[in-house]
């Protein structure tokens, strides 16, 4: 199988992640989209606003009508601080016959130098990196050190191409927070989760995990 891993703290999940995902699906030939959210990031240590069970029922709600996508939520399991490497090794050996690509933004590909045991990482995925329209080249040479010309040029040729989109999670939590719209922003079944609990209605004043 090939199997795309996207990771992020969806909170919430909105209507560009599901394009990126689709984008990504269709650009890999992937057999398969894992949804990940992240439990505590290494380098966005503030956490999630809402708790880790409203952003899963959000991502089941959000996901539940399409075959080619899984929803993973063994970093929320494992707890703490996740690395993306021990995830990504844990998925290789229950699955050592599958291919496996990591979709990314390139903000994150600039950092990636900074990720936990990066060479290892490349070593077990295939970065596919998102270039939303108007951004310039996206600059591989990021990974220069980490691995060969070779295999940079592959990671190259894995670029999935997007429009842009001019939405993020942050936005819809501050819509919410004053009271205005975010229909057409997420699925209508996450929009009803957000209401029905109540989230984002309020500045957040801890790192919730429950």
């Amino acid at each position: 199988m090939r199997i795309g891993l996207f990771g992020g703290s969806f909170d919430p999940v909105h209507v560009g992640h599901l394009w990126i995902a689709e984008a990504a699906r269709e650009t890999l030939a992937l057999d398969q989209v894992r949804w990940i959210p992240t439990a505590t990031s290494p380098l966005k240590p503030a956490g999630a606003v809402a708790s880790n069970k409203d952003r899963l029922e959000m991502l089941k709600q959000a996901l539940v009508d399409n075959p080619y996508y899984e929803l993973d939520d063994r970093e929320i399991r494992r707890g703490a601080v996740s690395y993306t490497v021990d995830t990504v090794a844990e998925l290789v050996q229950e699955m050592p016959d599958s291919q496996f690509f990591m979709i990314i933004g390139s903000d994150s590909l600039a950092s990636f130098p900074l990720w936990r045991q990066p060479q290892r990482l490349l070593g077990l995925i295939t970065p596919a990196v998102v270039q939303r329209g108007g951004e310039e080249a996206i600059d591989f040479s990021v990974l220069e050190g980490l691995v060969e010309r070779d295999r940079i040029a592959e990671i190259a040729s894995h670029v999935i191409a997007m429009p842009v989109i001019e939405l993020s999670s942050s936005e819809l939590r501050e819509r919410v927070q004053q009271g205005r719209s975010i229909r057409y922003r997420t699925p209508r079944a996450v929009e009803r989760v957000i209401r029905q609990r109540g989230l984002y209605r309020s500045p957040p004043i801890a790192n919730a995990t429950d």
